[in-house]
This record gives structure tokens, sequence and C-alpha cells, in this order.
């Protein structure tokens, strides 16, 4: 336990920032990233190149990083050591889980406060994580959360929208804007034969329209559909709202909302750093 302890402090300590006593409005994120994700060559170097830019940028943007990776996804001692110190930090928290379904959820066992109101935003790159929308909103009270679609019974190519998705989080878009421009790039980056060659080797697609269509971003929110013009800033006592009803929706190219902005260069430089193992898969990047 006392090892635990120090590890989980020691990350701490090295991923926030000093603005904790300077703010009177602060914000953390945690990330998670489960052992089956890096469990193989290709998405172990995947992972670690997209972890990267997000640490890097996420320590500018945030009060509190705090990032927990491989099978302490699933130690619930560490996580509730995780959560415990994100909501009695900071004023909001925001969740992001680059995990598989199984363990997109929140446990009964990391003794997550339901009715904090510090739970801001939610997305996860699970396969079907669309069907934990309810889970994160009506439980823990989370203002919007979002993740892929539990509609399509073909796996989620969600790598290449999530991750552009959380850049344009950390650029300053809003959280709709975010959502459109990672539905733009996965798309757009699915019809590129050199993107969709990468997605086929392990979602197994036939066609480049399976691989769309089991990523569709499905979210949810309370309220009217102005908030979704929320962004990373935004205090909770701007956008909180309580008694509203609960709202889900899907994000398509279907002409009815305006396009998102197309952000290949996101997944191009990310993709650029683990071109020798694409080498070794044949396919040139």
């Amino acid at each position: 336990m006392k090892l635990k302890v120090a590890i989980f402090l020691s990350t701490i300590m090295a991923l926030s920032t000093s603005s904790w006593a300077a703010n009177t409005f602060t914000k953390a994120l945690i990330i998670t990233i489960d052992q089956k994700t890096l469990s193989d060559g290709m998405n172990k170097a995947w992972d670690h190149a997209r972890l990267d830019y997000i640490f890097a940028k996420a320590k500018t943007k945030y009060d509190g990083v705090y990032p927990v990776t491989g099978e302490l996804v699933r130690n619930d001692e560490y996580m509730e050591l995780i959560w415990h110190a994100a909501l009695h930090k900071h004023d909001v928290v925001d969740y992001v889980s680059f995990v598989h379904e199984e363990d997109q959820w929140i446990k009964p066992e990391w003794k997550v406060a339901k009715n904090s109101n510090k739970l801001r935003m939610v997305y996860s790159e699970a396969c079907h994580g669309g069907n934990g929308l309810k889970h994160f909103i009506q439980e823990y009270g989370a203002f919007v959360s979002a993740g892929h679609t539990d509609e399509s019974p073909h796996l989620s190519a969600s790598p290449f929208f999530s991750f552009v998705f959380l850049m344009s989080w950390l650029d300053g878009e809003s959280f709709y804007q975010s959502l459109r421009n990672a539905e733009a790039t996965g798309s757009n980056a699915l019809n590129d034969p050199r993107y969709f060659g990468i997605a086929r080797v392990f979602g197994k697609y036939t066609d480049v329209s399976q691989a769309i269509d089991g990523s569709r971003i499905k979210y949810a929110y309370r309220g009217d559909v102005s908030v979704l013009d929320f962004n990373i800033n935004s205090p909770r006592e701007e956008i909180w709202t309580d008694g509203l009803e609960y709202v889900e929706a899907t994000i398509t190219n279907d002409g009815t909302i305006a396009p998102g902005k197309v952000r290949l260069e996101i997944l191009q430089e990310v993709f650029s750093k683990i071109a020798p193992q694409l080498g070794l898969m044949g396919i040139k990047f």
C-alpha cells in the first residue's frame, strides 16, 4: 500500500502544475488507457505516440493531469485514490478513457461521489461506448458525455476519432465543435487507403462503411442544446443545469449539421512517429 501511494503521489506531483493555489477555478483531467490497448506492438506504439502529445498539451491546459495506464485501470484501490485526489483538489473534472468496453465505467469500488457536481465532461473511446452515456450523466452527474455508437454490430475505429476530439478540446474548441471535428476527420481518414489499411488490421472490416458505421459519435447532455458550446475554460457555474431533460444524439455527416473541421494534420503527425511499425505491417505512411 505504501508503495502504491508513493507512486501515486509522485505521478500527481509530476503531472500537476503549480496553479492550484493561484486560481479560483481549477480543473483536472483523468485519462485512462487499459492493458488490452497496450498489449500488442502496434497499439502500444500508437498509444505512446499520442500520449506524448496529449500529456504535453494537457499539462498546459489543466491544473492537474491524472494518467492511469495498463493494469492500474483495474486496480480499484489506485483508481479510488485518483478520483479522490481529482475531485477534492479541483472544481471540475474531465474524464477521457482510451479503453475497451468493459473498462469504460466508473465502478462503485472507486467511491466516486454521485452528487459532487464536479464531473464536467466524459469521453470514452470504447467500442459501443454510447451505451455508457446515461451511466455517467444520470448516475454520476456528468454535464455531458460522449462515446461511439452502440447501434452498430461493427467494431469502432475510434482511435481515428477520439484523438482528434481530445486535441480539439485541448485547443479550446467547444465540446460540440470538438465532436464534429472528430467525426469529420475520422471519416475522411478512413476513406484514405493508408488509414483504412491500419484500421482494417484491427477491426477486420471488409469496407470503409463498416469502420465508419461502427465509429459514429454519440453524445448526451442535460438541458438546452446551446449548452454544448462550453469549452475547456468554462467554469461549472456557467454550464450546470439541474432537473432538465436528458438528451441523446449522434454526430452524422448527412447534411443536417454544419461540417466539422478536418484536422488530418493531427493524425498525420502522430502516425508519422510510428512509421517503422507501420512498415512492418506493409503500410507506407
